[in-house]
Formats: C-alpha cells, structure tokens, sequence
C-alpha cells in the first residue's frame, strides 16, 4: 500500500496496441493530458531522494501511471481531470527570511515530486504562484486551472521546531479530503526537509487515490470501464487496511478488470497482492489454492514483462509464503536493481533473512524501510517485522515496542496479536498476554493450540525453527491461559 516504479514511466502502449519490444506494465487506461513543465534542477536535493517519497506508494503494486499527453478537458467530472492538482503558494507565518526561503523551495519540491507520478497533471510553479495572496475560493481556482485537486497549507518556525501544515482540497466541491501536519527539529534542514517532501507527496496520492476511485464509485455505471475497476480496486485494496471485507471487494474489481483486458498486468498484479495478504493475515479459506492461483497471475504478468518490478515484488511474496526463501530473496534484490527506491522491497528482503536465522542482519534492512517511509500506508507491516526481528533475538521489551506500534495501525492484524502474546508471556505479563490472545482469537476464532502446530512447518534453518518454536510455545501458553481464566470463572 502503495510510489512510482520505474517501469512505470516508460511510455505506454494502449491495451490491445500492437507493441514490439518488451512491454511496460500495463497502467490504468490514462486520460490524454498535456505533459507538465520540466522540473528546473534541484537545489536541496538530489531527484533520487524525491523518487523515496513515493517509492512504497501502493500504486507500486499495480503499475497504475502511464505517461500522457494531449488536451485537458475543462470538465472537473471528466477522467481528463480526475488526477489534475495544484500546489497553491504556501504561507509563511512569519516575516525571518529563512522561512521564506524553505517555504518557496517546498512549494517547488513538492510540484517536482508530484510530476514524477506521471499520470498527475501538475500545474506549473509559475502558474501556481499567481495565486499567492488569492481571496478566490477553492472551487473558483479549481475551475481557472482546470484542476481536481488543490493542496495549500502554512509553515511556521520557532526556536524548537519547524511546523508544516498541509491540506489536500477536493476543487469542485471545497471539501478537504486529507490534511497533515509535519513536526521537526530546524537545526536538521536538509533532513527535515526530505521528510516533510516525502510525507507530504506520499500521504497526498494515497487520498488522491482513495477519492478517485470513491468518486468513480459514485458515478454507479452500468458498464464501469476497465480504468474504472482498476482505480476503484486501488481504493478498496488501501481501504482494506482498516476494514479486511475491502479486500474481498478489491479481489472482485480487479477480476472484472481482467475479464475486460485479459492482458493487464494492473489487474494480474492486484488480484496477486489480495490474495498474498489474505494469506498472510491467516484469512485464506484455501491457502494452497489462493497460492497457486496467485502463482498463475505472476507468472502471466513477468512472462509479458520481465522489469516489471511490481510483479517481482509479489514473485517474492510468493516464494516467501510457499517456503522457497533463498527465491523470495533473490526476488527482492531483482526487485530493488529495477527500483532501488522500493521501501517494502527492503523489508521484506530483511524479513526473509529471519526465516534464514540471520534476524540480526533482518533489521538493518527493516529500519531502511522505515526510514524510506515513514509514513507509507503499509508502515504496519514493517513494525511487525522489526518485532519479530527482536522477539527472535530476545529482545522482549523492543518487540512489544514495536507490536503495539502495528496494532495501533492494524488492529485487525492475528499475526502481529500472536506474536505480542507471546511478548508479553515471555516478558512475565500474563495479563497482557492474555489480552493479546483473544484479541487474536477474535481475528481468528479458529486458534488454538492445535492450529498453531499445523501452520508451523517442520522445514526451515535450525536457528529460524528454534527461535520460532519459542513463540509458538508462549502462544499456546497464552491460549492456555484464556482457557483457565474461563474455568475459574
């Protein structure tokens, strides 16, 4: 969940154009927009570090952007406009220079970054900061520009902190779709700078994400086009991480997606990221059959295209879920060669490395992750990482750390639930063990004890096994726990 893979900004061919060559990913069918303005040189940073802003998007997953070009139409309804935004000139809450000048080179890095994500017309700077000082409402500048979206905000400094506000502004109807605030050290610019590009551009497409393909849910179409289930299945499948049902949602979207263009590598490669984290969160009815079938997709989509570095992600998935570990790596690391900036690449080349017995060396490329997004939607995952990187390595009180980080943004999460009860059990909390144990229970009533020893697989390194069988002895022991809780009661 969620970044521009580099295989993605190749110019694309339409669905069922004849090509020669390899093949890019396949994109959702993109409107004909006119390309941005070029990006003047950058003077804090280097472009590679603007591409980590987007790099763990979950737009990664399906190849979404394709270049455009053409006309933009001056309906706000219409798809020529859906992902059109405007970066407004932001204010500065105090007259010191230093202020002003971080203000001006934000708004600039900002519009550089979003133009990376080449299926977003972004209005030029120069145009842009016509607007400073505007009394004109949202709506009225959305309608001058031609723009969907409208992102404004303020800065304000003080001798401890630099604070950075930003809201995303749906331009037809004035509503605020999303809104953020960034808190850092000023001594550490060029730092806080990067991360305040990075999260704002990252948190921005995934509500421009999410809003689009609500909005072309509302359009309740009798025949959605293929652009429509690809987008929409994009919006479910972010939606999901709050709500597990939108995954079933997002499986059906991108199946009728692919009934309308056999050959989309979009709808191959969603349809494979449902069903690898069904898996993963233990909500598969037929593991092996979810497997096979995702096996099917990946395949078709790598035989299309082999840099497709989407498809190589979830190739890893994959090989990681299926046992095949030294595969999964190899994946992750092609994976990074076609897009070093792949923060979920990172982590899960490091989770894999745990399932070796090497969780010391796991961490390293965990906390990469981390660091590379720190505000990706899929951060989750990478919090349970780390504390299963710690609970291995007994380090009790650092993996509850990072557990209850995971929950608080996943709670829905059985595996990150297991593996804190066995936390707080090895760590002396029987309450809280406890505690854990039904909440997992209550994400899968099927646990127990039993269940537990069929998923563990006997096949593995001896030191990943041992440091598993310890988590899974102080599971069955919090589950055990539950049970005499209810005896005595």
């Amino acid at each position: 969940v969620a970044a521009i893979a580099a295989d993605a900004t190749a110019p694309q061919a339409a669905p069922h154009a004849a090509a020669s060559g390899t093949p890019p990913d396949d994109p959702v069918p993109a409107p004909r927009l006119r390309p941005t303005a070029a990006s003047r040189p950058r003077r804090w940073l280097p472009v590679a570090a603007v591409l980590l802003a987007v790099a763990a998007l979950p737009a990664v997953w399906f190849g979404i952007f394709g270049a455009t070009n053409g006309t933009p139409q001056a309906d706000l309804d219409s798809e020529d406009t859906a992902y059109s935004i405007a970066v407004l000139p932001l204010s500065a809450r105090s007259e010191e220079a230093k202020l002003h000048r971080f203000v001006r080179m934000l708004e600039q890095d900002l519009i550089d970054s979003l133009s990376h994500a080449t299926r977003f017309r972004v209005t030029s700077h120069l145009t842009s900061r016509s607007y400073r000082d505007s009394q004109l409402d949202a709506r009225e500048i959305g309608r001058e520009l031609q723009t969907a979206f409208l992102l404004s905000g303020s800065a304000e400094l003080d001798a401890d902190s630099i604070t950075v506000r930003a809201q995303l502004i749906d331009s037809k109807t004035g509503a605020q779709v999303w809104a953020g605030q960034f808190v850092h050290d000023p001594a550490a610019e060029k730092a806080v700078f990067e991360e305040i590009v990075h999260g704002i551009s990252r948190r921005l497409q995934v509500a421009v994400l999410i809003s689009e393909g609500l909005r072309r849910e509302r359009l309740e179409r009798d025949d959605p086009t293929y652009g429509d289930l690809i987008q929409r299945g994009v919006s479910e499948s972010l939606r999901s991480f709050d709500n597990p049902e939108n995954e079933v949602i997002a499986l059906r979207l991108f199946e009728r997606a692919l009934e309308k263009n056999p050959e989309s590598n979009a709808a191959r490669v969603g349809i494979a990221r449902v069903l690898t984290r069904r898996v993963a969160e233990f909500r598969s009815a037929n593991r092996l059959d979810d497997l096979a079938r995702v096996e099917k997709m990946l395949t078709e989509a790598l035989n299309s295209n082999p840099n497709s570095s989407s498809a190589r992600y979830f190739m890893g998935i994959l090989r990681k879920q299926q046992g095949r570990i030294e595969d999964s790596i190899a994946e992750f690391e092609q994976t990074l060669k076609l897009n070093p900036s792949h923060a979920n690449a990172h982590a899960q080349l490091g989770h894999s490395l745990i399932f070796l017995g090497r969780a010391g060396e796991a961490e390293r490329h965990i906390r990469k992750a981390i660091r590379i997004g720190p505000r990706d939607p899929t951060i989750s995952a990478w919090y349970f990482m780390a504390g299963q990187a710690d609970i291995f390595l007994g380090r009790y009180d650092a993996a509850i750390d990072w557990f209850e980080k995971s929950i608080k943004l996943n709670p829905a999460s059985a595996r990150v639930q297991i593996h804190l009860a066995a936390a707080y059990l090895l760590s002396g909390n029987e309450e809280k063990a406890i505690e854990a144990a039904r909440a997992a229970k209550r994400a899968v009533p099927k646990l127990s004890a039993e269940w537990l020893e069929r998923q563990a697989s006997g096949k593995g390194h001896p030191v990943y096994l041992a440091q598993r069988d310890v988590v899974i002895d102080a599971t069955r022991r919090a589950l055990a726990l539950i049970m005499q809780k209810a005896t005595a009661n």
